[in-house]
């Protein structure tokens, strides 16, 4: 059994980014770290977005069951989005269990914690929070310490607004100093995470770093070796970048209590190149299943949804062109990396086309459409279409989509219809997309060294309350990987069936919408 536990998440980096930066020298203290522990795979959440697989990584529930399924939700009956909330999670997620058997434990801007609470310790919230203009720590005394300490936190929470696109004659100088500002970000929070260990010493330490997942998104080719044959200079910038990350975990492993510690480096997810940007909308259009608004009273009843999203404070107020919603049997409200698509149902939807009925039908007639698309290089759109039955439990009890759309190699999934191109090529070669398969290493006493154990996120929760002494809540749906310790765990079990956490209206004021708003936008999370 394990006293103590630090937990460095790096979001969204895989291996094929970090293998060659620790052979090529970039990583020294992670290397260090993978030849003396076991490490592998880990298998994200579906949709494999950050929110979702976070609140998954806290909970060992899927997120059809802790019902983040991205930043924003949806509310098929009100035709209405909501940014995510995570106090309907306060009370059954791992921190707090930890908390409540006396631990202490510091969590560190990782997303899905806002707002913050107690956990016997001290909590930032993440960049998925309105930031300084709401409360952003736990206990609330630290906000002004906080302040002290790192003047310039809420960058850290508004990276993008540094981010400056490299374009013109100086277009590699501008991506270093990007780079760097990235690597400063990491220092920032590593400094920041240190000073209030030191002010409230804890027993788990959970250290969130967003960086990663900016320069993935925006520098994607030059965080693999043959980037170095497209741009030298920015491929030396963006290694740089890395080596400062690895600073970073070296750090934090330094610095942090090792007595009878176990310590865990993980994503939340993976990366790939951005290869289409697909109109899901456009497709269902194309197929028959939706129609655009051309007569006066289609337009006009598209036009009364609209006016009361505006009258909600709603920034996006349509999927594109109009829909005729009396003749369009299914459409996709939102994307979260996966695509989400609903059956127009009649007393679900408020302008329901599709009979009861008739809902399995076309629920797979949808599906099979959908499966069916290629992209122009011949590959498919979807690798998969899920059914929603199948996978969220109490399904329309907490409004979750009919399918989920699993992204084919390169797609990046889009809602606006009326594209000029329905399969839109990015030409640039730049832009990273989210991948299902991300990594960890782990590493302590008892732990064999140089071990690959592939994980599924849902098994950590599990696996770490069992290494640290703790009782397994009946309603984690991970197992606990006993093959990653040199002797089987012991396992208690704690009866705690999950029960009805429906998600709550996020309390947030039109401004900070708008500014979370725009954070995820400039990611690429909502268009």
């Amino acid at each position: 059994m394990y006293e103590r536990l630090l937990v460095l998440q790096l979001d969204s980096v895989p291996w094929s980014v970090l293998g060659p930066l620790m052979a090529e020298g970039a990583m020294p203290r992670l290397k260090a770290l993978y030849e003396q522990g076991c490490s592998g795979t880990l298998r994200s959440t579906i949709p494999p977005i950050t929110p979702a697989a976070w609140a998954t990584f806290m909970t060992g529930v899927n997120p059809g069951r802790h019902g983040i399924l991205g930043f924003k939700g949806y509310d098929p009956v009100k035709q209405a989005y909501r940014l995510s909330d995570a106090r309907h999670l306060h009370e059954r997620n791992i921190y707090r269990m930890l908390a409540q058997s006396g631990k202490r434990v510091g969590v560190m801007m990782q997303p899905s914690t806002h707002p913050p609470f107690d956990t016997n310790g001290f909590m930032l919230s993440g960049f998925d929070g309105p930031g300084l203009s709401a409360p952003f720590a736990f206990p609330s005394e630290l906000e002004p310490e906080i302040r002290k300490l790192c003047p310039e936190h809420e960058l850290n929470y508004n990276f993008h607004r540094i981010w400056n696109r490299p374009l013109g004659p100086d277009a590699d100088a501008i991506f270093a100093s990007n780079l760097a500002r990235a690597a400063e970000q990491v220092r920032r929070v590593t400094q920041l995470t240190l000073d209030l260990v030191k002010l409230r010493p804890v027993d788990t330490l959970i250290a969130y770093y967003q960086a990663p997942d900016v320069v993935l998104h925006k520098a994607w080719p030059f965080c693999l070796p043959s980037g170095a044959a497209r741009s030298p200079a920015r491929r030396a910038a963006t290694v740089a970048f890395w080596s400062e990350v690895d600073t970073a975990c070296g750090r934090l492993l330094d610095e942090f209590p090792s007595e009878n510690r176990l310590e865990l480096v993980i994503s939340d997810h993976g990366h790939q190149l951005a290869k289409y940007a697909v109109s899901v909308n456009d497709l269902l259009q194309q197929a028959g299943l939706l129609t655009f608004a051309r007569s006066m009273g289609s337009l006009a009843k598209d036009a009364v949804r609209r006016v009361g999203a505006l009258a909600r404070g709603e920034k996006r107020r349509g999927l594109g062109t109009p829909i005729d919603w009396d003749r369009t049997k299914a459409f996709m409200p939102y994307q979260v990396c996966s695509g989400l698509v609903y059956v127009n149902l009649k007393g679900r939807q408020p302008y329901g086309s599709v009979d009861p009925a008739d809902y399995v039908r076309v629920r797979d007639e949808v599906r099979a459409a959908l499966l069916a698309q290629k992209l122009p290089d011949g590959n498919p759109v979807c690798e998969d279409v899920v059914v929603g039955d199948e996978f969220f439990p109490d399904k329309d009890a907490r409004g979750m989509p009919d399918l989920i759309l699993l992204q084919g190699e390169g797609v990046d999934f889009k809602r606006r219809a009326g594209q000029a191109e329905t399969h839109r090529l990015y030409k640039m070669g730049i832009f990273g997309i989210h991948h299902p398969d991300g990594l960890y290493i782990l590493r302590g006493a008892g732990v064999p060294k140089r071990t690959q154990v592939d994980f599924n996120i849902l098994d950590f929760p599990p696996t770490l309350l069992a290494a640290l002494g703790e009782a397994v809540p009946s309603f984690m749906e991970g197992v606990v990987r006993h093959e990653c310790f040199d002797a089987p765990l012991e396992v208690r079990t704690r009866d705690w069936p999950w029960g009805e956490t429906a998600p709550v209206e996020a309390g947030y004021t039109p401004e900070q919408q708008a500014e979370i708003e725009a954070r995820l936008e400039d990611l690429g999370y909502l268009d």
